[in-house]
């Protein structure tokens, strides 16, 4: 009777993670499906961006496509224009220090 018993559960036990793996075999499907249509609207998106594909675009979207580049040419040039600081800043410590190291030769040569 336990040999019978303990063979039912085995097998009960087989066909309940059958089930298991194929709901989620069905799941990961589902999520493959849905990731591939998000890779395919943002490679739309993308090339929408970069001027193809844009006859299909309603005024709005063009519109909204404008906004964002515009917002996106305001993020390239304030990081631009930190760039540029930065760089002089570091030439004019670099020209102050040329300016003392040269200073110090000076007196050295005047000795």
């Amino acid at each position: 009777m336990q040999k019978t018993i303990q063979k039912y559960l085995e097998r009960t036990k087989e066909q309940y993670a059958g089930i298991d793996v194929e709901q989620h075999m069905q799941h990961l499907k589902h999520e493959v499906a849905m990731m591939s249509r998000k890779i395919e609207l943002l490679e739309s998106s993308y090339r929408k961006l970069l001027g193809h594909n844009l006859g299909t675009c309603s005024w709005e979207e063009l519109q909204n496509i404008g906004e964002q580049l515009e917002r996106s040419l305001k993020n390239i040039r304030s990081r631009k224009a930190q760039l540029f600081k930065e760089e002089i800043e570091k030439l004019q410590a670099k020209e102050k220090f040329l300016l003392e190291e040269n200073e110090r030769l000076c007196e050295k040569v005047r000795f």
